[in-house]
C-alpha cells in the first residue's frame, strides 16, 4: 500500500441540531480496503455519503488523491460507489447500466461499450451484457453494480453494505470475489457494514465508529485482539462480560479474583472494571486441573454449529458463553444441566474501566 488515496479532516455532520458525525478523521492508504464498522445510526452511512458527495458536511474537508473534492458534485468527483440496493435501472441491459457513468462522463459510444466489456469481464458476466437486470440473480445483479463502479477506473471506491441483501452463503462467496477483484484491480475501498464478520474477513483497516466517531482505527486483527475500549470489546465479537472491583492487582468479582496480565491506564484502587473474555479464549477444566482464572457455573444451553459447538454456562457472575471445537468429539459430554468448571489465562483477559 501506499500514501493517502482518501482523507477525511474533521468532518461534522448534523441534522436537525442532533450530531451525527463529529470531528472524524481518517486517512486511507492507496489500495486498502478500510471497513465502516459500527451499530445503526453511528454515522457511518452519512460519512460515505459526505464521500460520494451525496451530502454536505457542515465542516471538514474530504481529500482524494490529494485534492480537496469537498464541494464537487458527484459525478466530478472520480469516485464509484456501489449501494445496497443495486440501484440498476430495470429497462437497460446489463452493459447499459455497466456504462451508464462513463455516458454521464462524455465518453464515447465505441470506448464506453469496451470499458464496459472489460467491466463484465472482470466480474464474469460477460455472456451477460445483453440482458435485462430482472433476468438476474441478486448475486449477478450485485456483480453488475460492482462492474458499473468499477468502469469508470475510480480513484475510491465506495461499498455501502453491498452484501446485505443476500443469503448467508451467497454473502460469504461474493465477500472473497469482491476483496479479490479489489486487490486485483489496485483500487482503494471504503466499505460501510454493521456486519463484525465482513469488517474483519475483509478489511486490511478497521474503523469502529460509536456516535459519529472513530473510536479505533487498526488492522483486523488488532481490533478484535487488543480493542482500544470497553465499547470496543463489546460490539467487535462475543464476549463473557464480568464485572468487578480493582483490589491489589487482581479484579474482585464477588466471592472470585478475575487476574488480569493489563491493567488500563488510570484504573485506581477500587475503581469499579469490566473484564472481557473471548468464548473460545475459555476451556473446560478437568477436575484438579487449574488455570490464572477458574468459575464454577451449570451448563444452560448448547448449540451445535458445525465447526463449534457454543455453550452458556451460568455462574455467580452471570451467563458466560463458552466455544468448544468439534474436531476432537469431547463436546459429547457436555450437557445442559451438568456442572463445569471454566477456565483461562490472565492474558485473555481484557479489562477496561467501568
Amino acid at each position: 500500500m501506499s500514501g493517502s488515496v482518501l482523507m477525511l479532516d474533521r468532518l461534522n455532520r448534523s441534522y436537525g441540531g442532533v450530531p451525527v458525525v463529529q470531528d472524524l478523521s481518517l486517512e486511507a492508504p492507496g489500495g486498502a480496503f478500510v471497513a465502516l464498522l459500527g451499530p445503526s445510526g453511528c454515522g457511518k452511512t452519512t460519512t460515505l455519503r459526505m464521500v460520494a458527495g451525496l451530502d454536505r458536511p457542515d465542516s471538514g474537508r474530504v481529500m482524494v488523491a490529494g485534492r480537496d473534492i469537498t464541494a464537487l458534485p458527484p459525478h466530478r468527483r472520480n469516485v464509484g460507489m456501489v449501494f445496497q440496493s443495486y440501484a440498476l435501472f430495470p429497462h437497460l441491459t446489463v452493459r447499459s447500466n455497466v456504462g451508464f457513468g462513463l455516458r454521464m462522463a462524455g465518453v464515447g459510444r465505441s470506448e464506453r461499450n469496451r470499458r464496459a466489456m472489460d467491466a463484465l469481464g472482470m466480474v464474469g458476466l460477460t455472456d451477460h451484457a445483453g440482458k435485462k437486470p430482472r433476468q438476474l440473480s441478486g448475486g449477478q445483479q450485485q456483480r453488475v453494480a460492482v462492474a458499473r463502479a468499477l468502469a469508470i477506473e475510480p480513484a475510491l471506491l465506495l461499498l455501502d453494505e453491498p452484501l446485505s441483501a443476500l443469503d448467508a452463503k451467497l454473502r460469504e462467496e461474493l465477500r472473497v470475489e469482491m476483496r479479490l477483484l479489489q486487490r486485483r484491480v489496485g483500487a482503494t475501498a471504503l466499505f460501510v457494514t454493521h456486519d463484525q464478520a465482513e469488517a474483519l474477513a475483509m478489511a486490511d483497516l478497521v474503523a469502529v465508529m460509536q456516535s459519529g466517531r472513530i473510536v479505533q482505527l487498526a488492522p483486523p486483527e488488532e481490533v478484535f485482539e487488543r480493542p482500544a475500549t470497553a465499547y470496543v470489546a463489546g460490539f467487535v465479537g462475543r464476549s463473557a462480560r464480568l464485572q468487578g472491583t480493582l483490589r491489589l492487582g487482581v479484579i474482585e468479582a464477588g466471592t472470585l479474583q478475575l487476574r488480569v496480565s493489563r491493567l488500563p491506564p488510570g484504573l485506581g484502587e477500587g475503581s469499579p472494571a469490566h473484564v472481557f473474555v473471548r468464548p473460545h479464549r475459555i476451556r473446560l477444566l478437568a477436575t484438579g486441573a487449574s488455570a490464572d482464572n477458574v468459575i464454577e457455573g451449570t451448563i444452560l444451553a448448547l448449540d451445535y454449529t458445525g465447526e463449534t459447538v457454543r455453550v452458556v454456562v451460568g455462574t455467580s457472575l452471570g451467563q458466560v458463553p463458552v466455544d468448544l471445537s468439534t474436531n476432537d468429539g469431547a463436546w459429547h459430554a457436555v450437557r445442559p444441566g451438568g456442572p463445569v468448571r471454566l477456565g483461562w489465562r490472565a492474558d485473555d483477559s481484557l479489562c477496561f474501566p467501568l
